[in-house]
């Protein structure tokens, strides 16, 4: 039974993206319930972020579609088969996070009583992470006011029912009443000392009676906190005092990695809203403080916000759902005379994963998948062509498939090859579903077919869920089409449920020929540094690559995305992914970074020093989120000095890293864009060394 694969069949709702139906599939509703001593978060289908287009259609079906029975409570059929379990399709807010009194039909409300007023010349800074401390005297001014105007936690506890609020679920905090917690919470006043951890539970930060409440500030170190430091956070007793003054922060707090998803299956949901809800917040800000400008010019505030995360795997072509709507967002925001959201997105950490492979393929293709024993997450494997012409602009449905596949699992007979249509998928055992879709580009007549392959985690601790394999999976590909094509496989982000533990291991695709190191121990990056062209790339293997690890979420041209190096040298950090090296699509996607920023010291000193989960404390923090945050404060800054209304922050820092970038041996765009830009952080304590 292990081994049996079973006929194609039609998905129940072809709006449900595979990520997510999987996830339904392999939890019995009674399972989802006990998380918690709540319901899940279940609006009807017209709940609506705001703006228009057929960008949000499909984004808001897959992700808020109805229960699909007429009570939540009802139990599941009796069945021992979890495919036959009703799907729940709603998105898994934690039931003390959710807001009973919400009406999905009526438009956000904002009470602008609540909300403060600010000058003209502010520049607002948005960070949208995890452990974000709202009392850090980093984000505060001279008089020790905090300089966060808002701030979501989307997991934060809701005491009691408020009619007048229409926030679907979490808890918002607005600038008086962090300041109000100041207060109370602070001993000699807002510049005393700070009784952090009465604060932090006052404020919804940390709550350890759910298990999926926010805790982790309650750690050394904190993932948000030093992002948004190092994003815009200033010395109150240092930096210039008009800057303190004009530099605002609004912060979201996402919600833990057990209501994301381990693979990132509800992010686009999550950080979407958390987009549009800084931009409605901006909004009402600027009403409430009764600005204006001239005749001609957009209304609002310069808003920068940094969002450090992503996925590996997806189309990569700037045409998925999260970057539709987002594009959506900023169209929405040009027809009502509003600024423009500047979004900036680090490339990822996945270039030395070896979870990306791409290829030229005429006839058929085999690569190893191993999934890792103790890996307590769900794997997923995507596997996308490239964009192929659409004959007489023909419906997905109606799209024979291009390519064909045999996913083997381990210890299994050889499977046959086979092929699905759209929207189909086929079960393989009790514990992996195979799914066939299409992507149309209805603009440039195209298409792109694909596979994504899901499995349960290989171990569980917890009944009832299922267990997947560990071990090698065969997966080959087959080009039926008569034509050769270049196909993409990615094997998708894989996270631990607590921060910096080991249980979410990732898979990764295993080929003789791919060479982890150089012949003196070193890793291997994609390029030597000094660059000589000379020598070109490092590539060793036709099909594993480390080209192409580019997060699939800054592959658009709207957003900035962000590569890292080391600030002593110059050389860019190995694990930093690599561009395209050639969009697949050059009007919406982007083929390589657009800059480089610091995310090391150097090679002794780790990271980049940041403020730690602790107020006064300071940690070293790697990585290209740490970088995307950089780039994220050299917007801003220019913006205190320079707002215009067409303002372009990929020229912007384009330009700027052209121009810096004199370091010797300067690598190729698809490693750090246009080049290497040093970002000076406002940190009064260096390193010693």
């Amino acid at each position: 039974m292990r081994c049996r694969q079973h006929d194609w069949q039609d998905n129940s709702n072809k709006q449900i993206p595979p990520y997510v139906d999987f996830w339904h599939a392999i939890r019995p509703a009674q399972s989802i319930r006990s998380w918690d001593d709540g319901k899940p978060f279940d609006p009807n289908a017209s709940y609506s972020l705001g703006v228009t287009g057929d960008a949000l259609t499909g984004w808001l079906r897959a992700f808020i579609t109805p229960y699909g029975r007429s009570d939540p409570t009802d139990p599941p059929p009796d069945s021992d088969d979890i495919w036959t379990t009703y799907p729940p399709k709603f998105v898994p807010v934690p039931g003390f996070a959710v807001n009973g009194t919400f009406d999905p039909t009526q438009p956000s409300k904002i009470d602008l009583e609540r909300l403060p007023a600010i000058e003209a010349d502010s520049v607002v800074v948005g960070v949208i992470d995890s452990g974000i401390g709202l009392g850090n005297s980093r984000f505060r001014d001279g008089g020790g006011n905090t300089r966060i105007l808002a701030s979501w936690q989307q997991n934060g506890l809701r005491p009691r029912p408020d009619p007048d609020d229409n926030l679907p679920f979490g808890t918002e905090l607005y600038r008086d009443e962090i300041d109000t917690l100041l207060d109370s919470h602070s001993v000699g006043g807002r510049t005393g000392y700070l009784r952090e951890d009465e604060f932090n539970r006052a404020a919804g930060l940390v709550d350890f009676h759910h298990p999926d409440g926010h805790r982790e500030l309650s750690g050394r170190t904190s993932h948000g906190t030093h992002v948004l430091d190092t994003a815009a956070g200033l010395d109150p007793a240092r930096a210039d005092p008009a800057t303190l003054r004009r530099l605002k922060i609004m912060a979201v707090n996402l919600p833990n990695r057990a209501t994301i998803g381990l693979s990132g299956e509800f992010l686009d949901f999550f950080a979407l809203l958390a987009i549009k809800r800084i931009a409605d917040l901006a909004d009402a800000i600027w009403t409430k403080s009764a600005l204006s400008v001239p005749e001609g010019m957009p209304e609002g505030f310069p808003v920068v916000i940094n969002l450090s995360f992503g996925k590996n795997a997806g189309l990569k072509d700037g045409l998925d759902f999260f970057n539709l709507v987002f594009r959506a967002i900023n169209a929405e925001r040009r027809r009502c005379n509003r600024r423009e959201i500047h979004l900036v997105i680090p490339v990822g950490n996945d270039n030395l994963e070896q979870g990306t492979a791409l290829f030229d393929l005429a006839d058929t293709m085999e690569i190893a998948w191993q999934t890792p024993p103790e890996d307590q997450s769900a794997n997923f494997l995507e596997i996308w062509t490239e964009p192929l012409a659409n004959p007489q602009q023909a419906g997905r449905d109606a799209i024979d498939p291009p390519i064909e596949i045999a996913v083997t699992p381990p210890g299994c007979p050889r499977a046959p090859f086979t092929s699905g249509r759209n929207a189909q998928h086929r079960r393989i055992g009790d514990y992996a579903r195979l799914y066939s879709l299409v992507s149309i580009d209805v603009a440039s007549s195209q298409y792109r077919f694909g596979y994504i392959l899901c499995s349960a985690a290989p171990v569980r601790y917890s009944a009832p869920l299922v267990t997947g394999p560990m071990g090698a999976w065969s997966i080959q590909v087959r080009n039926v089409s008569g034509s050769p094509m270049r196909v993409y496989l990615n094997v998708q982000t894989d996270q631990s449920l607590l921060p910096r533990a080991a249980t979410g291991l990732r898979p990764r695709f295993e080929r003789e020929d791919y060479r982890r190191y150089l012949d003196n121990g070193r890793v291997r990056d994609t390029f030597a540094y000094p660059y000589d062209p000379a020598q070109g790339d490092l590539e060793t293997s036709p099909v594993l690559r480390r080209h192409g690890t580019i997060n699939a979420t800054a592959v658009s041209n709207d957003i900035v995305a962000v590569a890292g190096y080391r600030l002593t040298d110059g050389k860019p950090a190995a694990y930093s992914s690599t561009g395209l090296s050639g969009s697949l699509d050059p009007d919406t996607g982007r083929a390589n970074p657009t800059l480089a920023t610091p995310c090391d010291d150097g090679a002794v000193h780790f990271g980049l020093l940041g403020a730690g989960a602790a107020n006064g404390s300071a940690v070293a923090l790697s990585g290209t989120s740490v970088a995307s945050a950089c780039a994220a404060r050299r917007l801003a800054l220019h913006l205190l000095t320079d707002a215009p209304a067409d303002f372009d922050a990929n020229a912007f820092l384009e330009g700027e890293a052209q121009a810096a970038d004199v370091a010797p041996g300067k690598p190729p765009p698809p490693k750090i864009g246009t080049g290497r830009l040093p970002v000076a952080l406002d940190r009064s304590v260096s390193r010693l060394g």
